[in-house]
């Protein structure tokens, strides 16, 4: 009976308590995208590759220096050109 009457006493501190928590561990837990690969420094210093998925991360020591795509790109370029005896030619390429 004294925990339930603690708890009545005391929920608007331990509902303020359970907000705090919720936004340090938001700032602590940072979340990478699928197809991405980031690169994290610890005081200027390459720290560590991080994949997809969660992982800790310490806002004060701790930056995201480079966000790299893993998703592959394909580009077809095509261009006609005329030569000077009149005649086109036709370029085509594909780039991955």
């Amino acid at each position: 009976m004294d925990i339930i009457e603690f708890l009545i006493n005391y929920i608007e501190v331990i509902i303020f308590l359970i907000i705090v928590l919720f936004f340090i561990l938001r700032a602590f837990i940072k979340k990478v995208p699928y197809g991405t690969v980031v690169i994290i420094d610890r005081n200027g210093h390459y720290l560590k590759t991080v994949r997809f998925g969660f992982y800790l991360f310490n806002p004060i020591t701790d930056k995201i220096t480079t966000e790299i795509s893993t998703k592959t790109c394909t580009k077809n370029y095509t261009n006609i050109f005329e030569t000077y005896d009149g005649q086109f030619i036709k370029l085509s390429f594909l780039v991955k």
